[in-house]
């Protein structure tokens, strides 16, 4: 026996090809991306930009648009004299309450409307809905109530402002210039929604009010469009948007003592698009043609595709701030988990391919935080473990570039490497607090806005920005005619945070930084081509971000010799679906005579694939694991009669990156494949939480370092597509750490790794690009049974019996060479 393809190639000269790389298309991706108009026709269609031919913009037309906004929010906070302001106190809380927040971010979004071209004159109509990255905060710092004798005297005034989305309504003047060039002004409605948050705090008072209503108010701005074909136009434009003032008034310190509350935002947009217009002639009314410029069909636009398109995505999201460590000694002293943080954002995206492989791609997106929570714990608050909840709401915007080059290509079907960076930024703010432990902190309860109360007590915010550089995987492939799978896998092997805290109540700043994390993010989506062009689609999100090391300041707004500065470690997770729409101009695909690899390759197949034979591969992912410690510990007796509670926290939720390699072989009857595959992947996926309420609280950690498997396939084959299903057992490596330090007990340290046999059920698409080389996109769970695990050197947790058992999820995008094994040659 030995190895022949698995069909028979067409023949070729057998000369290594080695395909020449032009580079100036890659330089070219970015600036073509960035203006969202890089022209990708096919070589009949020509590229247009501006002629001294005639063209008629009448119709209607659609199209996305992107580009940066920047803005001012006017929050005020004044006061009267009254029952618990003197008049010099008023007229000190007014004056530091007058502020200013200055966001800079994004736009991101949809637009139509209709033209009427007469002679050199237009004049039409366009509505766009444009998600916003568009929110800031400010702080007086620390003020001083002249009447009040004391340090309780010291406040703070805090404003909040947040808009998630914009639209716009606005009829459009314009002139046609002999070129073809529209230039054109605009104004109209405005409509957002503005959300303000206030916060008043000092020693002995303090008072919230959000203001949160839909805003009526005005556009003004101008712009240039430039034909491309009859159909296709670029665009830039700038847009001012004014709202007035929204007002609402709070109760402080005693009855009958009242602030007020008032807010309005402007803002300004810098965006470019790119428009389609329905219906359209290469020719005027009177049959001139327009002056098109030409480009050799090799090294010219014709040579590029380009598909754009807008997405909802429903997702929901966990934030770790902490653990937080006091030192010296190293222990555990605090932990902020926000969960449940349930967002809807709009988002435009973009890829440019070109025909010699290389691509770029890209999307901005931003939404609102609906609800969620945050509990905060400490070690101990006062005389006893403390676990307090918040309601939550906020904000989030995020970015990423990606620029790669497609090592393998088919008729429809491509794989590529890509490198890039990715801007995810959330601002989620909290309110009221009830304690959920026995600890004497918010009890009772504080009241919250969002369970429809007028007043608030705003008590904690956060404010993060993750910046990552990425490397991955990027996959398409179409599995019928119509029916396509594309797939994205990166991990982030460099990461930095930052963030800022505000614990209003305590009138403290917490800056927070690490410059040592690691991420992953993959993405999967299923669309359906109803035309050649348009598509609909729905998909799946998960991204995940680890800071190893990390610092916490404490910056005391009333005594800034206060400040220090401590070690904490952050995580953030976000996840969902998502729908789109896409619309897809041009030709990139692979050259009937072109090398899908720089090697002696076979060329391109087209027919049914035969899936026999042997294979070797990769592949890059992530994935999460989720631990469950068990719990022997009751409810303890802590200091001064408060008890430490049982039962909170004993479930670790692990995240990080995976990459392996795979070897196994399939036999093929009819549409039926079954198969058998072993593969070794090495991961670091770290996670860590709260656990042994009871007796105070710890720090559990578990790091899945390590995952093999030895499974079965079964799957049904059509044309050069495999779905299958997989199962078998697994073979995984974790290692537990315990941190039973805290402000309150020195219980030790302790790290134990184990090994052990577990389950895996999984399943995936395959698809051949050649009679040899396959992509596919995959998810496996791994079930870790029970498992006890001992830390002999914490004396009173290895009194107890700890069992651990975990699940993992996995999501992988890789690639395999096929060998087979035939008797003779002429199968």
């Amino acid at each position: 026996m030995y190895t022949v393809p698995c069909r028979k190639q067409a023949p070729h000269s057998g000369q290594i090809r080695l395909r020449p790389i032009n580079f100036w298309p890659a330089g070219s991706i970015a600036f073509g991306l960035s203006m969202l108009a890089a022209p990708a026709m096919t070589a009949d269609l020509p590229i247009n930009f501006g002629g001294t031919g005639s063209y008629n913009w009448t119709g209607y037309y659609a199209g996305v648009t992107a580009g940066g906004a920047w803005g001012q929010y006017d929050p005020t906070t004044a006061a009267s004299e009254g029952p618990y302001f003197s008049l010099t106190d008023a007229q000190t809380v007014t004056a530091a309450g007058v502020q200013r927040i200055k966001p800079f971010g994004f736009a991101a979004g949809i637009e139509g409307g209709y033209n009427w071209q007469i002679g050199n004159l237009l004049v039409g109509w366009e509505a766009d809905l444009q998600a916003v990255h568009l929110n800031g905060a400010a702080t007086s710092h620390a003020g001083y109530r002249p009447s009040s004798g004391a340090s309780s005297g010291s406040f703070t005034i805090t404003s909040y402002g947040n808009a998630n989305g914009l639209f716009t309504a606005r009829p459009r003047l314009g002139f046609v210039t002999p070129y073809q060039w529209l230039v054109y002004i605009t104004g109209g409605l405005a409509l957002t929604q503005v959300q303000t948050d206030f916060s008043f705090i000092d020693g002995a008072a303090e008072s919230g009010r959000r203001l949160n209503a839909v805003g009526a108010g005005y556009a003004v701005g101008a712009g240039v469009e430039v034909p491309l074909t009859d159909r296709l136009s670029v665009k830039a434009d700038y847009l001012h948007v004014d709202f007035p003032n929204a007002v609402g008034m709070a109760n402080v310190g005693a009855a009958g003592q009242v602030v007020t509350h008032s807010s309005g935002l402007r803002a300004d947009l810098a965006r470019a698009g790119l428009n389609y217009r329905f219906g359209g002639s290469d020719t005027s009314a009177g049959g001139a043609p327009i002056q098109w410029l030409e480009i050799p069909a090799r090294n010219g636009l014709s040579d590029w595709s380009i598909e754009t398109g807008t997405r909802v995505w429903i997702s929901t999201g966990v934030d770790g701030e902490g653990p937080l460590f006091n030192t010296p000694p190293f222990r555990l002293a605090s932990r902020l988990i926000y969960s449940g943080l349930d967002a809807v954002s709009g988002e435009a995206f973009a890829r440019i391919d070109h025909r010699s492989g290389f691509f770029a791609k890209g999307h901005l997106g931003a939404g609102g935080i609906g609800n969620g929570q945050l509990n905060d714990e400490d070690f101990p608050a006062g005389y006893a473990y403390s676990n307090t909840r918040s309601d939550a709401s906020g904000h989030i915007g995020y970015a990423t570039i990606d620029l790669g080059y497609n090592f393998l290509r088919a008729p429809g079907a491509k794989v590529g490497a890509l490198v890039g960076y990715n801007y995810y930024a959330q601002a989620i703010n909290t309110y009221g607090c009830a304690q959920l432990a026995a600890a004497a902190i918010c009890a009772p309860p504080l009241p919250s806005t969002l369970l429809g109360l007028t007043n608030n007590d705003l008590g904690l915010t956060n404010n993060d920005h993750f910046n990552s550089l990425r490397v991955g995987l990027s996959s398409e492939v179409m599995l019928s005619d119509r029916l396509r799978l594309t797939a994205d896998a990166a991990v982030a092997p460099l990461v930095t945070y930052s963030g800022l805290d505000n614990h209003l109540l305590r009138q403290l700043l917490g800056p927070n930084a690490s410059h040592s994390g690691t991420g992953v993010m993959f993405e999967a989506v299923l669309d359906y081509k109803f035309t050649d062009a348009w598509s609909i689609g729905v998909g799946g999100r998960y991204w995940a971000w680890q800071m190893s090391t990390g610092t916490a300041g404490f910056v005391e707004l009333t005594d800034p010799a206060a400040n220090a500065v401590q070690p904490q470690r952050a995580s953030t997770e976000r996840y969902g679906i998502f729908m789109q729409s896409s619309y897809r101009w041009g030709d990139s695909a692979v050259p009937a005579e072109g090398s899908i690899l720089p090697t002696k390759a076979p060329r391109p197949a087209t027919g049914p694939m035969d899936w026999s034979g042997f294979y070797v591969g990769g592949y890059l992912g992530g994935g999460l694991s989720v631990g469950r410690w068990s719990d022997p510990f009751a409810s303890t007796d802590g200091l001064n009669g408060f008890v430490n509670v049982a039962g909170f926290g004993n479930q670790t939720r692990a995240i990080g990156p995976l990459g392996g390699a795979q070897i196994g072989a399939n036999w093929q009857w009819g549409t039926w494949v079954l198969g058998v595959q072993g593969e070794l992947g090495a991961a670091n996926m770290r996670g860590e939480d709260t656990c042994f309420s009871g007796i105070g609280g710890i720090n559990c950690k578990h790091t899945a370092e390590a995952i093999a498997t030895f499974t079965g396939r079964v799957g049904y084959a059509w044309g050069r597509a495999l779905a299958y299903a997989k199962a078998g057992g697994a073979l995984s490596r974790t290692t537990y750490d315990l941190l039973a330090d805290t402000n309150a007990h020195r219980r030790g340290t302790g790290v134990t790794t184990l090994n052990t046999w577990d389950w895996v059920i999984g399943g995936g698409v395959e698809y051949a690009l050649t009679n040899q080389w396959t992509t596919f996109a995959e998810y496996n769970h791994i079930g870790v049974p029970s498992t006890i695990v001992p830390f002999p050197t914490v004396g009173e947790i290895n009194s107890k019996t700890i069992k651990m058992k975990q699940s993992v999820d996995v999501f992988k995008l890789g690639v395999n060479y096929k060998f087979c094994l035939h008797l003779d040659e002429d199968r």
